[in-house]
């Protein structure tokens, strides 16, 4: 299985200062999306119409407020491409970002389900002053073939506002996903 056509899901609730930042960085990948699909759960502020009005590869589906993880399977439900890659509303790709996992799940020698990327937290926040790239386990660095999405299963709100992609990867190595760095 080669393909190198991708969809991008966004989750967004009240992202309004930092959606069209996040949709910037998606659509400079070296190899740009087919299509981003931004699921606003229910936001009070502009989210909805920035991201509308960002770019004709842009879909909003806009939905009351569920949660990150309700709102990502909304976005995965709409999904047409075989390869689904996810970014929360507040990240920033890379310009290459794509073009690496993108390669890792076409190597015929990987034999590869999905892939995760480095990170580096940025930003205001405390706690987001680290340097240094580490690993990250994250909605902002998966890239995964749609049919193994399927095998794991949804992407399931916790009830604590945290925690659905840690359920999430735990059940993909629970069905024995290949997933690379």
């Amino acid at each position: 299985m080669s393909n190198h056509d991708y969809t991008v899901v966004i989750p967004a609730y009240n992202a309004e200062k930092y959606i069209a930042e996040t949709l910037q960085s998606v659509i400079a990948q070296t190899i740009p999306p087919q299509q981003v699909i931004v699921v606003d759960d229910g936001s009070v502020d502009a989210t909805a119409q920035i991201a509308r009005n960002f770019s004709s590869i842009v879909k909003v589906i806009s939905t009351p407020n569920r949660g990150t993880g309700a709102a990502t399977m909304t976005g995965v439900a709409a999904v047409q491409t075989d390869i689904v890659a996810f970014v929360d509303s507040d990240d920033l790709w890379r310009p290459h970002k794509m073009e690496r996992q993108l390669a890792l799940l076409n190597d015929p020698d990987q034999t590869c389900d999905a892939a995760i990327a480095r990170m580096q937290a940025f930003g205001d926040i405390q706690h987001k002053n680290i340097k240094e790239e580490y690993s990250s386990w994250s909605r902002s660095t998966l890239v995964v073939w749609m049919h193994a999405f399927r095998k794991v299963g949804d992407i399931r709100d916790m009830g604590n506002g945290y925690g659905e992609m840690i359920d999430w990867f735990s059940r993909a190595k629970h069905v024995g996903l290949n997933i690379r760095l």
